[in-house]
């Protein structure tokens, strides 16, 4: 379930945000990321995901 919750805003972030801050070092890529992903998983995907299951018979 939590990898259903964070594989979208994963890929959707390397295409867009990851290209734009390829310049900076990878401890500050990774603290972007991780302060970005995290958040987006916990509180939409997995939520989603978690609605998603419940209605399914």
């Amino acid at each position: 379930m939590v990898w259903a919750g964070l594989f979208p805003f994963s890929v959707l972030y390397g295409l867009w945000v990851a290209p734009a801050l390829s310049h900076l070092p990878v401890v500050v890529q990774s603290l972007a990321s991780s302060a970005v992903l995290v958040p987006l998983a916990v509180f939409v995907g997995i939520p989603a995901v978690t609605a998603l299951l419940r209605r399914l018979p």
